[in-house]
């Protein structure tokens, strides 16, 4: 299963963001829809994390 997990600092800049660019919002949407469904789909870009948040992942929204 799949545990998808917001960092602080991301759910603040993400806020910021989609106020300015809402197209941020779909972009978003479909890139957690391809994550759930195959979570090393290459337009996602997956990769591993380091230090404080190794063992976790993280993607791009391409």
């Amino acid at each position: 299963m799949i545990n998808l997990v917001w960092h602080k600092s991301f759910i603040r800049d993400f806020k910021k963001t989609r106020r300015k660019y809402p197209e941020i919002t779909e972009k978003l949407e479909k890139a957690l829809k391809i994550f759930v469904n195959d979570p090393y789909h290459p337009i996602l870009g997956t990769h591993k994390l380091s230090g404080k948040l190794k063992g976790h992942y993280a993607f791009g929204l391409g």
